[in-house]
Protein backbone atom coordinates (compact mmCIF):
# COMPACT_ATOMS: atom_id res chain seq x y z
CA UNK A 1 0.00 0.00 0.00
CA UNK A 2 2.81 2.38 0.96
CA UNK A 3 4.63 1.60 -2.30
CA UNK A 4 1.46 2.37 -4.27
CA UNK A 5 1.22 5.78 -2.59
CA UNK A 6 4.86 6.54 -3.41
CA UNK A 7 4.39 5.54 -7.05
CA UNK A 8 1.24 7.64 -7.24
CA UNK A 9 3.08 10.68 -5.87
CA UNK A 10 5.95 10.20 -8.30
CA UNK A 11 3.52 10.03 -11.20
CA UNK A 12 1.90 13.28 -10.06
CA UNK A 13 5.25 15.04 -9.84
CA UNK A 14 6.18 13.67 -13.28
CA UNK A 15 3.01 15.10 -14.82
CA UNK A 16 3.65 18.49 -13.25
CA UNK A 17 7.24 18.49 -14.52
CA UNK A 18 6.19 17.68 -18.08
CA UNK A 19 3.49 20.36 -18.06
CA UNK A 20 5.77 23.02 -16.61
CA UNK A 21 8.33 22.63 -19.39
CA UNK A 22 5.70 24.12 -21.67
CA UNK A 23 3.32 26.11 -19.47
CA UNK A 24 5.87 28.36 -17.83
CA UNK A 25 4.94 31.20 -15.52
CA UNK A 26 3.79 34.09 -17.67
CA UNK A 27 4.00 37.83 -16.97
CA UNK A 28 0.82 39.81 -16.47
CA UNK A 29 1.19 41.37 -19.92
CA UNK A 30 0.23 44.76 -21.31
CA UNK A 31 -2.67 46.38 -19.39
CA UNK A 32 -4.00 47.58 -22.75
CA UNK A 33 -6.07 44.64 -24.14
CA UNK A 34 -6.01 45.99 -27.70
CA UNK A 35 -2.21 46.36 -27.66
CA UNK A 36 -1.89 42.88 -26.17
CA UNK A 37 -4.04 41.35 -28.90
CA UNK A 38 -2.26 43.27 -31.66
CA UNK A 39 1.15 42.06 -30.46
CA UNK A 40 -0.07 38.47 -30.16
CA UNK A 41 -1.38 38.50 -33.74
CA UNK A 42 1.84 40.05 -35.07
CA UNK A 43 3.95 37.49 -33.22
CA UNK A 44 1.83 34.66 -34.62
CA UNK A 45 2.25 35.95 -38.18
CA UNK A 46 6.05 36.06 -37.80
CA UNK A 47 6.53 32.76 -35.91
CA UNK A 48 6.49 29.13 -37.02
CA UNK A 49 6.93 26.08 -34.80
CA UNK A 50 7.58 22.39 -35.34
CA UNK A 51 8.01 19.30 -33.18
CA UNK A 52 10.57 16.73 -34.31
CA UNK A 53 9.31 13.26 -33.48
CA UNK A 54 10.60 9.69 -33.66
CA UNK A 55 7.44 7.65 -33.31
CA UNK A 56 5.94 8.81 -30.02
CA UNK A 57 9.26 10.24 -28.77
CA UNK A 58 9.88 13.97 -29.01
CA UNK A 59 13.45 14.82 -30.00
CA UNK A 60 13.02 18.59 -30.07
CA UNK A 61 10.58 21.45 -30.40
CA UNK A 62 11.69 24.44 -32.47
CA UNK A 63 10.11 27.85 -32.96
CA UNK A 64 11.54 30.61 -35.17
CA UNK A 65 10.40 34.25 -35.27
CA UNK A 66 11.43 36.38 -38.24
CA UNK A 67 12.58 39.72 -36.83
CA UNK A 68 11.50 41.97 -39.68
CA UNK A 69 11.19 45.69 -38.90
CA UNK A 70 7.43 45.53 -38.30
CA UNK A 71 7.76 42.90 -35.60
CA UNK A 72 11.05 44.13 -34.12
CA UNK A 73 9.57 47.62 -33.62
CA UNK A 74 6.48 46.13 -31.97
CA UNK A 75 8.76 44.09 -29.69
CA UNK A 76 10.61 47.22 -28.55
CA UNK A 77 7.32 49.06 -27.99
CA UNK A 78 5.96 46.14 -25.95
CA UNK A 79 9.09 46.06 -23.81
CA UNK A 80 8.69 49.80 -23.26
CA UNK A 81 5.04 49.42 -22.28
CA UNK A 82 5.79 46.61 -19.82
CA UNK A 83 8.65 48.58 -18.24
CA UNK A 84 6.88 51.95 -18.32
CA UNK A 85 9.55 53.59 -20.47
CA UNK A 86 8.95 57.18 -21.59
CA UNK A 87 8.37 57.72 -25.30
CA UNK A 88 11.87 59.15 -25.72
CA UNK A 89 13.52 55.99 -24.42
CA UNK A 90 11.37 53.79 -26.67
CA UNK A 91 12.47 55.85 -29.66
CA UNK A 92 16.12 55.61 -28.60
CA UNK A 93 15.91 51.84 -28.08
CA UNK A 94 14.26 51.37 -31.46
CA UNK A 95 16.92 53.49 -33.19
CA UNK A 96 19.62 51.29 -31.64
CA UNK A 97 17.77 48.09 -32.50
CA UNK A 98 17.11 49.09 -36.11
CA UNK A 99 20.81 49.89 -36.46
CA UNK A 100 21.72 46.47 -35.01
CA UNK A 101 19.48 44.75 -37.56
CA UNK A 102 20.72 46.81 -40.49
CA UNK A 103 22.11 44.73 -43.36
CA UNK A 104 21.07 41.35 -41.92
CA UNK A 105 18.07 39.06 -41.54
CA UNK A 106 17.57 37.84 -37.98
CA UNK A 107 15.52 35.06 -36.43
CA UNK A 108 14.80 34.56 -32.76
CA UNK A 109 14.96 30.79 -32.36
CA UNK A 110 13.56 28.94 -29.38
CA UNK A 111 14.70 25.34 -28.93
CA UNK A 112 13.78 22.63 -26.47
CA UNK A 113 15.67 19.37 -26.97
CA UNK A 114 15.18 16.08 -25.16
CA UNK A 115 18.94 15.98 -24.53
CA UNK A 116 20.60 19.10 -23.17
CA UNK A 117 23.67 18.40 -25.31
CA UNK A 118 21.52 18.83 -28.42
CA UNK A 119 20.59 22.39 -27.46
CA UNK A 120 23.81 23.76 -28.90
CA UNK A 121 23.11 26.04 -31.87
CA UNK A 122 25.93 28.42 -30.94
CA UNK A 123 28.81 25.93 -30.74
CA UNK A 124 31.14 25.20 -33.67
CA UNK A 125 30.45 21.45 -33.78
CA UNK A 126 26.69 21.76 -33.20
CA UNK A 127 24.57 18.89 -34.46
CA UNK A 128 22.38 21.50 -36.19
CA UNK A 129 22.94 23.02 -39.63
CA UNK A 130 21.07 26.28 -40.16
CA UNK A 131 20.43 27.89 -43.53
CA UNK A 132 18.24 30.51 -45.17
CA UNK A 133 17.01 29.94 -48.71
CA UNK A 134 16.12 33.04 -50.72
CA UNK A 135 15.16 32.10 -54.27
CA UNK A 136 18.06 30.08 -55.67
CA UNK A 137 20.52 31.39 -53.07
CA UNK A 138 21.41 29.61 -49.82
CA UNK A 139 22.88 31.61 -46.94
CA UNK A 140 24.49 30.37 -43.74
CA UNK A 141 24.52 32.27 -40.43
CA UNK A 142 27.21 34.87 -39.88
CA UNK A 143 26.21 35.11 -36.22
CA UNK A 144 24.49 32.82 -33.71
CA UNK A 145 24.16 34.26 -30.22
CA UNK A 146 22.81 32.28 -27.31
CA UNK A 147 20.42 34.53 -25.36
CA UNK A 148 19.98 31.93 -22.62
CA UNK A 149 17.38 29.85 -20.83
CA UNK A 150 13.79 30.99 -20.91
CA UNK A 151 13.08 33.78 -18.43
CA UNK A 152 10.02 35.77 -17.46
CA UNK A 153 11.26 38.70 -19.57
CA UNK A 154 11.81 36.41 -22.56
CA UNK A 155 8.33 34.91 -22.25
CA UNK A 156 6.78 38.38 -22.11
CA UNK A 157 7.96 38.76 -25.72
CA UNK A 158 7.88 35.13 -26.89
CA UNK A 159 5.17 33.42 -24.78
CA UNK A 160 5.58 30.07 -26.58
CA UNK A 161 8.91 29.61 -24.77
CA UNK A 162 8.67 27.00 -21.99
CA UNK A 163 10.87 26.69 -18.91
CA UNK A 164 13.26 24.20 -20.56
CA UNK A 165 13.66 26.23 -23.75
CA UNK A 166 16.77 28.14 -24.81
CA UNK A 167 16.66 31.28 -26.94
CA UNK A 168 19.09 32.23 -29.72
CA UNK A 169 19.45 35.16 -32.11
CA UNK A 170 20.50 33.91 -35.55
CA UNK A 171 21.62 36.37 -38.23
CA UNK A 172 22.13 35.84 -41.96
CA UNK A 173 24.11 38.19 -44.25
CA UNK A 174 21.18 39.14 -46.50
CA UNK A 175 18.44 41.76 -46.45
CA UNK A 176 14.86 40.73 -47.24
CA UNK A 177 12.95 43.33 -49.21
CA UNK A 178 9.18 42.76 -49.55
CA UNK A 179 7.64 41.07 -51.35
CA UNK A 180 9.60 37.90 -50.57
CA UNK A 181 9.22 34.20 -49.89
CA UNK A 182 12.02 32.49 -47.98
CA UNK A 183 12.60 29.31 -46.01
CA UNK A 184 14.59 28.92 -42.82
CA UNK A 185 15.94 25.40 -42.34
CA UNK A 186 17.23 23.66 -39.21
CA UNK A 187 18.52 20.16 -39.97
CA UNK A 188 20.23 17.51 -37.85
CA UNK A 189 20.26 13.77 -37.17
CA UNK A 190 17.18 14.46 -35.01
CA UNK A 191 15.20 15.62 -38.03
CA UNK A 192 14.55 18.70 -40.14
CA UNK A 193 12.41 21.74 -39.50
CA UNK A 194 11.72 23.99 -42.48
CA UNK A 195 9.81 27.22 -41.96
CA UNK A 196 8.43 29.34 -44.80
CA UNK A 197 7.86 33.10 -44.52
CA UNK A 198 6.11 35.05 -47.25
CA UNK A 199 4.82 38.55 -47.96
CA UNK A 200 3.79 37.75 -51.55
CA UNK A 201 0.09 38.02 -50.69
CA UNK A 202 0.41 41.07 -48.42
CA UNK A 203 0.91 40.64 -44.63
CA UNK A 204 3.47 38.14 -43.39
CA UNK A 205 2.40 34.52 -43.62
CA UNK A 206 4.18 31.49 -42.16
CA UNK A 207 4.05 27.83 -43.05
CA UNK A 208 5.83 24.69 -41.82
CA UNK A 209 6.97 21.81 -44.02
CA UNK A 210 5.25 18.44 -43.39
Amino acid sequence: MRMAVVVSCLCCFSCVSIRMTREAEMPAGDPNPQAEEAYALLLERHTAEKTLLDGFNTHAVVAATLEQAEFAKARIERTGALRAWPAEKIQTEWAQESQRLEGVTEFFVGLQAASRSHNDLDVRDSIWQLSLRVGEEVYFPNSIRRVGRSTLDMRSLYPHMGLAWVGYRVQFPVVLTPPFRVSFVMASVLGKAEFFYSTLQGPMETRVSP
